[in-house]
């Protein structure tokens, strides 16, 4: 799986656990639009300062040299692949924390460029790691069932990374070999740009009109016009529908040409890592995020036993 679809799914569930004891929110910075929602989440618990998550991030790619010299070795025995397996753990776990702090901080306020300047370092840093670690899948394929399993019974700390082994020896004959997975890794930085170019202007950028309702005057972002599209007021339904999806209509090229760029590496990942696995992932983030809109308490994992 892609590390940023894992990502994604821990990020989507965070939010939605958040969301059952929102705190106050703190006061907005100056380049902070005056939109700014009452309540939010608390990513002090997973950073207590922007000062913080960087430096937790420089760490970061300071392992990912150390996880590309595991290449080779994962074979040699249960231990070795026990603790291969831990050290890129440790460094997977850390990594998707900062890409949810990233994407929540984001989420905030899209209109802070520092907001969405830390977003990007956290994308790239998910592709730094895929690649640093593209060599994982063919290794355990080539290590073999019969190896792996004698190794899970004779290491009694594999049994939280025996989902994890299985699932990858099931998916062998999609794997690709090491170099060709290095490429396809360093590639999802920039396919997945697109999507945030879209996410930029459909929550940032876009020129929302502002309505009047029961007296009341209001910006109709995508935020507002979800709420007042259930309002019990039939009119008050029509109302915001016939001001709402003209402002989509008027950047329809460029909303379809970024759209088109997103199906074209849709694509090529379909192509590249094969259809199975790129519809299995995709199906994680749907159902992660299917589940924060009902608002449930327990995000869903990816990865059945990631330690």
């Amino acid at each position: 799986m892609k590390r940023t679809a894992l990502a994604l799914a821990i990020a989507l569930g965070t939010a939605a656990a958040a969301h059952a004891a929102p705190t106050a929110a703190p006061a907005a910075p100056a380049a902070s639009s005056t939109a700014k929602p009452p309540e939010t989440w608390n990513l002090a618990q997973l950073y207590p300062t922007d000062a913080a998550w960087e430096a937790a991030r420089t760490k970061v790619e300071g392992e990912l040299p150390k996880l590309k010299a595991l290449q080779g070795t994962l074979g040699a025995s249960a231990k070795s692949l026990l603790a291969g397996l831990d050290q890129i753990s440790a460094v997977d776990r850390e990594a998707a924390r900062l890409f949810t702090y990233a994407q929540l901080k984001g989420d905030e306020d899209t209109k802070v460029t520092e907001n969405e300047a830390r977003r990007g370092l956290a994308s790239s840093l998910m592709t730094q790691l895929g690649t640093a670690v593209s060599w994982e899948d063919s290794e355990i394929a080539g290590i073999g069932k019969d190896r792996i399993e004698q190794y899970i019974a004779a290491e009694p700390g594999l049994a939280r990374h025996a989902y994890r082994l299985r699932s990858t020896l099931r998916k062998a004959a999609h794997v690709l070999p090491a170099d060709q997975e290095a490429i396809v890794a360093a590639a999802q930085d920039p396919l997945s740009h697109a999507s945030r170019i879209y996410s930029l202007l459909a929550n940032a950028d876009l020129p929302w009109p502002k309505v009047t309702v029961r007296g009341k005057t209001v910006t109709l972002d995508q935020e507002t016009y979800v709420t007042l599209r259930t309002d019990t007021d039939p009119k008050v339904r029509e109302q915001v529908f016939k001001a709402f999806w003209p402002v989509f209509k008027a950047y329809s090229r460029t909303i379809g040409a970024v759209y088109e760029t997103h199906l074209r590496g849709e694509v090529f990942n379909a192509r590249a890592i094969t259809i199975g696995i790129v519809v299995e992932s995709a199906f994680i983030a749907l159902v992660v995020a299917a589940q924060s809109r009902r608002g449930c308490s327990r995000p869903i994992r990816a990865e059945a036993d990631v330690p």
